[in-house]
């Protein structure tokens, strides 16, 4: 029977929206190859995507044969699951409602994540400015204060004790990415959350792929015009 021998992830030149694929396949050490894509090859391969839209995942196996997955959430989910980043289950459990109450918890910094990227999407600087300006004053402190309890109830640094778990990393993704945007962030309200993300880049080869292998040198975020400019600019 084929097995997986490596993994393509087909995305921007960008952290954005593979970064917590990036961060799973890395803490798992797995091989895997980035393949960027171009604005000017764009249009064609839009065409010929399943949904019209990046990333994609493609799983190579032994045999030569590979399958592709598209859309982040499920390429996160597939990824967590595969390498054994989703919560333990006791006999008797609800196995499915186990996974989907993680998965919850990975939605909901998804969505704060995505809040950002359309900040950074608005036409107008002012535009940008007033956006960027409420995800800071409310909608991130409010977010963010939901999980801080959530955490609170854990037993470990992680919100499943001391097992990293798929929205662990999506929560760290999240915090990269306010830091960016934002500057750095206070942590006098938030010390759960700033435990979690401490904890996740003691994960093996996170912080050397935080450091080291997330920013690709291409598109930087310019805090003047609050939005990602050519690095070369």
């Amino acid at each position: 029977m084929a097995t997986v021998e490596s993994y393509e992830i087909h995305y921007w030149p960008i952290h954005g929206r593979s970064d917590v694929s990036r961060m799973l396949l890395e803490a798992a050490g797995k091989p895997y190859k980035n393949v960027f894509i171009g604005s000017a090859e764009w249009a064609t391969l839009k065409k010929q995507q399943r949904f019209g839209h990046t990333p994609w995942l493609v799983v190579k196996y032994t045999d030569g044969t590979s399958k592709t997955l598209w859309e982040q959430l499920a390429i996160d989910v597939y990824l967590a699951e595969t390498f054994g980043f989703m919560p333990s289950t006791e006999a008797g459990e609800d196995e499915a409602f186990s996974r989907a109450f993680c998965v919850a918890h990975h939605t909901s910094w998804l969505e704060l994540s995505d809040k950002f990227g359309v900040a950074m999407g608005l036409p107008t600087l002012e535009e940008r400015r007033e956006q960027i300006n409420k995800l800071r004053n409310d909608v991130a402190p409010l977010h963010m204060s939901f999980h801080e309890k959530i955490l609170a109830e854990s037993k470990g640094p992680f919100y499943y004790g001391e097992k990293p778990t798929l929205p662990d990393f999506m929560a760290l993704s999240t915090y990269l990415r306010m830091e960016e945007l934002l500057g750095e962030c206070s942590h006098e309200q938030f010390p759960n959350l700033l435990k979690l993300n401490e904890a996740v880049l003691k994960v093996p080869h996170v912080a050397d792929y935080v450091q080291k292998r997330r920013d690709f040198g291409v598109i930087r975020f310019d805090k003047d015009q609050l939005k990602g400019v050519p690095a070369k600019q």
